[in-house]
């Protein structure tokens, strides 16, 4: 556990904390600060973003409560639609606050994580009590200087515990999409074999396939899901790759709905968060219009997913890899536009193959990166999910995936990127998609990025 003012974690936001990872930690309940921690102080109602984290974390079947140093009619109106137990006034970081939430869930002080942006209120006060405690950063810096005093000190606290090793620093997440051959090589022969030997490896991330249809029952879901919480693997879908937002044809688009609601179930049940998706290809209309049907589909695929009692499941638009199809990075983004909600996929590896080898210097990658910032924002800019791979490409765009060690020179290079990830602290997490070698690869990727930390905190 923490001590004092050190957290035993740290995050960028409250969005980067996965029930996985609670769970994992041996955590059943969650005691949350409001101001500048969910909302920034004078917002009294949740976003559609708070609402999705804070329901993903009772349906997996964590307890919540407010803990809140805020006033009554502030507390109250933010946990309105909620309903979960509050405190006010609590005087953090004093003990009582924290012991009394404890209570009211009926767990030990061991079995809950205290989530908050101050480490003298919620950091201490959860400390003091042998609370597990999640430091995030706060959402905008705060105009009184009571508040840009301590802001001051924190940062001395937070540079020695990550130094000195006592916490989780979160950080970019590697895996596989699907199973490579070396897995099959070494005798496994189930996905539910995965998240073990992926942990072997040092790895943390998993993407499930669907690409050829949602057939996972769910007993298997749940069981991958638990085995994955297990063994520190944070689980995404790749939904069916003949979803066609763009269809001309109505039933086209809406079976593309149906898809995506069943993805999201099966995703569900695996106690994963984002979804993977194509958007379609354009045919014989212009890009714009084939966007606006997208646009149109997606906007309902994601109200049905809310009314199916999926809220909580991020759908993340792909950029694509040939040129006829929909999905350039201005494509996906204006996608992403449509809801909070929504993260880009940007596949690194399809953007270089449409462009025709564009993606080659770090200056290329900065802007990927800060167009996705000025449009989306700098926290969907700082989590994006993303796909990477080698692939040789013609013309006509993407022609096939390459491996790490086949590459002739397509591209493109990881370690720029890479560059980029560490210096802009950001943590995304990050798909290999190579063929047949997506394990080693990922793995490869994760070296290298931490080569470049070791390198530039020396």
């Amino acid at each position: 556990m923490g001590k004092g003012l050190f957290p035993d974690c740290y995050f960028h936001s409250i969005y980067d904390i996965t029930p996985e990872f609670l769970k994992g930690k041996g955590i059943r309940g969650v005691i949350l600060d409001i101001d500048n921690t969910l909302v920034f102080y004078g917002v009294y109602r949740p976003t559609a973003r708070n609402t999705a984290w804070l329901n993903g974390l009772t349906q997996a079947g964590l307890a919540v409560a407010f803990v809140s140093n805020g006033r009554q009619q502030r507390v109250e109106e933010y946990n309105r639609d909620f309903g979960f137990y509050f405190s006010f006034r609590s005087g953090k970081p004093k003990k009582a606050g924290f012991l009394k939430a404890a209570q009211a869930m009926n767990l030990a002080p061991r079995q809950i994580a205290v989530v908050g942006d101050q480490i003298y209120t919620d950091i201490l006060g959860g400390n003091r009590v042998g609370m597990f405690t999640c430091l995030v950063q706060p959402i905008k810096p705060e105009p009184w200087l009571r508040f840009r005093l301590k802001r001051a000190l924190a940062p001395r606290c937070q540079k020695t515990e990550a130094h000195e090793g006592g916490g989780d620093a979160m950080t970019a997440k590697f895996g596989p999409a699907g199973n490579s051959d070396a897995f099959y090589e070494a005798g496994n022969k189930a996905t539910l074999q995965i998240p073990g030997y992926l942990e072997s490896l040092g790895l943390t991330a998993y993407e499930y396939q669907c690409g050829r249809g949602v057939t996972v029952g769910e007993e298997t879901a749940r069981k991958l899901g638990a085995k994955a919480a297990e063994h520190g693997i944070t689980l995404s879908l790749h939904a069916p790759y003949y979803i066609s937002l763009s269809s001309v044809e109505p039933e086209k688009r809406e079976a593309s709905i149906g898809y995506l609601l069943a993805s999201a179930r099966a995703l569900d049940w695996m106690g994963g968060s984002r979804v993977i998706l194509h958007s379609g290809s354009c045919g014989k209309r212009s890009r714009e219009q084939a966007l606006s049907l997208a646009c149109e589909t997606l906007a309902r695929a994601r109200a049905a997913l809310d009314e199916a009692g999926y809220a909580h499941i991020v759908l993340c638009p792909e950029t694509m890899g040939k040129i006829n199809q929909l999905g350039t990075l201005e494509e996906v983004l204006t996608l992403c536009e449509l809801d909070e909600r929504m993260l880009p996929c940007i596949d690194f590896g399809h953007l270089n193959a449409r462009t025709l080898g564009a993606v080659r210097t770090q200056e290329d990658y900065a802007a990927i990166l800060d167009a996705v910032e000025q449009r989306l924002g700098k926290e969907r800019a700082r989590s994006f999910h993303s796909h990477f791979s080698k692939i040789e490409y013609t013309a006509g765009g993407e022609k096939r995936h390459l491996t790490f060690a086949t590459d002739t020179g397509f591209g493109p290079d990881f370690e720029p990127l890479a560059r980029l990830v560490v210096q802009r602290g950001l943590s995304p997490t990050i798909i290999c998609e190579s063929a047949g070698t997506q394990d080693l690869d990922a793995l490869a990727m994760q070296q290298t990025l931490k080569q470049i930390e070791e390198e530039m905190a020396s």
